[in-house]
């Protein structure tokens, strides 16, 4: 199963918004707004269309901020440092973890 933290384009979420009709301009925009969340699930099952089943985001979570290279997120050529983005987004990986494992415990 394929997990992802997800750092939204806001400008081209907004924009794709607008052209849905879903948004006016100037509307602000959180990781906490439906509409957000609707359309990025759209986007996943599009993208998990062109993929194989192995390939597939099964589950996600939105990231308010990017990961930058000041907060040590990501190296000097731009990749992700896995050890500094485990650490910070632990409660949302164990999140998602949870959400997948078989072990889970009845709520």
């Amino acid at each position: 199963n394929v997990t992802a933290l997800v750092v939204p384009d806001w400008k081209a979420l907004a924009g794709r918004l607008q052209e849905d009709g879903g948004v006016g301009e100037g509307d602000q925009l959180s990781t906490a707004d439906p509409r957000v969340t609707a359309l990025l699930e759209r986007v996943r099952e599009e993208v998990n269309g062109t993929l194989d089943v192995w390939e597939q985001i099964q589950r996600w979570t939105l990231l308010e901020s990017p990961l930058t290279e000041d907060m040590g997120e990501l190296t000097a050529s731009m990749a992700p440092n896995r050890r500094v983005v485990a650490e910070r987004y632990a409660a949302e990986i164990d999140a998602i973890s949870a959400e997948l494992s078989p072990f889970r415990r009845p709520d």
